[in-house]
């Protein structure tokens, strides 16, 4: 051997000591899962659902209870992605729907793509949601070596199929949704027959088993750190779920709906428990960092944010305030283990809470100012007994002057597709910011109800005093977490300041032009192909407009 080989090996043994010596990382996303349907919470909320599983995992690590995300599906999951305000990215109307040619900008730099910088192995199990319309949108293309799941936001849990009314055109679009792709995008990129019939959720527990398996054996001392998005499509609709889940509730006061979805809540606690424990046999789970979160608020009955105001769609707490926590055995000090965390913390958060404070790297500047993050690095909330309370002092939960009860009003396509846009901000704009203890609402608003869940004992509320009429609404949400009280005549200074905040944000050249493009029927499933499956029908040469 000579003396550069031996360098040569020495030099490799040294970057595989250090790869391998970086903590794994698995970022579960429960979907549509409310904050009042963990059982951690029923003593607020009332509900009988019981998540043993999740419980005792957020019990060994730091609960998040001032914790938010976005509304809907596809605008959490881009500022999980980029660490980046949806406003600054063009997301900030809607969800993504599959036969809109839109995705996440593809110049935004994405999670995945950091950590395959620093050597990890990079899979997503479950729902993208962040576009499909060519290929370069999809996420082997984004930073993921592999993807198992569905590209959409929902479809049936057992045929896996999707179906989308196009009402422009008054047509139905149907197709199958769910692959295996690697970074090829040609491997097994088709959903094989045999998963026909089988409940989404078991698939994806399984081919999150089979990841992980591989660290097995003392395999993790060789093989890179592990990076494993684990974004269930569970209890989102439509509400299916194996029986054995449902007859957990048999000696429960619920019924119907209600008490198939918790089934559903049960089965996703299951599958927490199914990757916890393969992490266990894998001997990885005490070097791993594991961090769970909803994609936003439950979506009305049959699930319950109460005693939370609001659901899904909406700017209410019970839209955004998630359920969130931080486990990691070797990376969380006893003395924060088992605590509640209240400081102000969004999804944003993740990226650079993972790139900074888990992995202790640095994020260069962007060369382009109007590419930084929104996000903070919140590590030492989690690893230092004693840290001081100053990090994120606000949160822009969005503005969206399209917003009409969760639906593009129709009025306000311009010619390309492109929306027209207010130069300046007011308050009839849907929009929602914290300020410390503060929070302003402004615009339409959505579904306000506050509703106890159908096993909820005793009086359910006082009378609903609050005026939905007024164009502009505060609150004290430490003093008022439900939203009850607002303040808007009293504080009017607060207002002012607020507003003013709004609209600095609103022009401030960071802010990207929405993006909302018309649905195309060139996405129907047996058009593309042939073949009945939901996938790209664009080229990558072809632009959005």
């Amino acid at each position: 051997m000579t003396a550069l080989t031996v360098v040569l090996c020495i030099l490799g043994l040294t970057s595989m000591a250090t790869a391998s010596s970086r903590p794994h990382i698995v970022l579960i996303l429960a979907d549509d899962l409310a904050w009042g349907d963990v059982s951690y919470h029923k003593d607020e909320s009332g509900a009988e659902i019981e998540t043993p599983n999740i419980d005792a995992l957020a019990e060994a690590g730091v609960k998040l209870e001032n914790y938010y995300v976005q509304p809907t599906c596809t605008p959490t999951r881009s500022q999980l992605m980029t660490g980046r305000y949806q406003i600054h990215t063009g997301m900030m109307h809607g969800v993504i729907q599959p036969p809109q040619p839109l995705c996440l900008p593809l110049d935004e730099k994405l999670l995945p793509e950091y950590l395959q910088d620093y050597d990890y192995a990079t899979h997503i199990v479950g729902k993208w949601h962040l576009g499909l319309y060519k290929p370069a949108c999809r996420p082997t293309n984004r930073g993921f070596e592999t993807h198992y799941g569905i590209l959409n936001g929902a479809g049936e849990y057992y045929s896996h199929e999707n179906s989308y009314y196009v009402v422009a055109e008054d047509e139905t679009l149907t197709g199958k949704d769910f692959r295996y792709t690697n970074e090829s995008n040609t491997d097994n990129d088709r959903i094989q027959e045999d998963n026909d019939g089988v409940y989404a959720t078991e698939l994806y527990v399984d081919r999150a088993k089979d990841i992980i398996g591989q660290y097995s054996d003392g395999a993790a001392a060789t093989l890179p750190p592990l990076f494993l998005y684990m974004a269930f499509q569970t209890p989102h609709k439509p509400i299916e779920v194996p029986d054995e889940f449902v007859d957990i509730y048999d000696g429960s006061s619920m019924t119907g709906t209600r008490k198939r979805y918790a089934g559903m809540v049960s089965s996703l606690d299951n599958g927490v428990d199914e990757i916890v424990t393969a992490l266990k046999d894998a001997g990885i789970y005490d070097d791993s960092v594991i961090i769970f979160s909803t994609d936003n608020g439950g979506a009305g009955k049959p699930s319950s944010n109460w005693p939370l105001r609001g659901a899904k769609h909406s700017l209410w707490e019970g839209g955004i305030r998630a359920v969130g926590f931080v486990t990691s055995p070797n990376h969380i000090p006893r003395c924060n283990v088992g605590t509640i965390n209240t400081d102000l913390i969004h999804v944003s958060d993740w990226l650079p809470t993972i790139i900074e404070g888990v992995l202790g790297e640095g994020i260069d500047p962007p060369t382009d100012p109007t590419k930084t993050l929104d996000g903070y690095n919140m590590w030492d909330y989690f690893t230092k007994c004693k840290v001081a309370r100053t990090i994120r002092s606000e949160i822009l939960y969005n503005i969206d002057p399209y917003y009409l009860a969760g639906r593009i009003k129709d009025s306000d396509y311009d010619v390309g597709d492109e929306l027209k846009e207010p130069a300046d901000f007011s308050t009839d704009i849907h929009a929602a910011l914290r300020m410390g203890d503060m929070k302003i609402y402004t615009g339409e608003r959505g579904n306000m109800d506050r509703e106890p869940p159908q096993e909820y004992v005793g009086v359910a509320a006082d009378p609903d005093t609050l005026d939905s009429a007024l164009e502009v609404l505060l609150f004290n949400i430490t003093a008022d977490p439900y939203e009850l009280t607002d303040l808007s005549g009293s504080m009017t200074d607060t207002v002012d300041e607020m507003v003013e905040r709004l609209s600095e944000l609103w022009t401030s050249s960071k802010r990207a032009k929405a993006i909302f493009p018309q649905e195309e029927l060139e996405a129907d499933p047996e058009r593309v192909g042939g073949d009945g499956y939901w996938g790209p029908w664009r080229n990558d040469d072809e632009s959005l407009m």
